[in-house]
């Protein structure tokens, strides 16, 4: 099976709301086998998911045009208004219920393959969800240890990760690797 992706859209003011609710799509997402990558900037991307706080959807109505022309949006609100839409999207929402919701969606998100470097040889193999999970956190620029602790893995296996992407990528050293991550670091991002 190709590995996918799905570009979300996150604007939000609430920084500890806001990575949470990047840490529980990056699970829900890893977990149908589909790779995630957050950005903030509506311009060129391939968004197929977008959430953006109330305040901001009000303050910016063209911004909040092209992220419905380009996927599903959800508006970020702390607490019910009076025209509640169904893309309003609670903070304090049940994790179950707002599974359900992306549930929902996800058939009308963009979702694009997750392809190896352009420069690399044809891969005989794709990516496993772990090895992707395993090259996210490296391309955050965490070491071995760190991402063995965030994975709950060995530091072997963490190794094993790496040299199978490696391989899959046709990267021969780990220099070269260290050197695509960082020309890949937005992607990852």
């Amino acid at each position: 099976m190709e590995a996918r992706r799905i570009v979300i859209y996150l604007q939000d003011e609430d920084r500890f709301y806001r990575e949470g609710l990047m840490d529980f799509l990056t699970h829900f997402f890893n977990q149908r086998g589909i790779f995630t990558q957050f950005t903030h900037d509506v311009g060129g991307k391939n968004i197929g998911l977008s959430f953006i706080a109330h305040r901001a959807a009000a303050s910016h109505g063209s911004v909040l045009t092209t992220l419905r022309r380009l996927g599903p949006v959800f508006i970020l609100q702390n607490a019910p208004g009076a025209r509640a839409a169904a893309s309003t999207l609670l903070r304090t929402l049940p994790l179950a219920e707002l599974q359900r919701r992306l549930l929902d969606v996800i058939p009308h998100c963009r979702l694009t393959s997750l392809a190896p470097p352009p420069d690399a040889e044809e891969s005989h193999a794709p990516l496993t969800l772990r090895e992707i999970e395993t090259l996210r956190y490296l391309a955050r620029g965490l070491n071995n240890a760190a991402v063995a602790r965030c994975l709950r893995i060995s530091e072997k296996t963490v190794s094993s990760h790496k040299r199978n992407i490696m391989a899959k990528l046709s990267i021969g050293r780990r220099p070269d690797f260290n050197y695509w991550l960082l020309k890949q670091r937005d992607f990852f991002h």
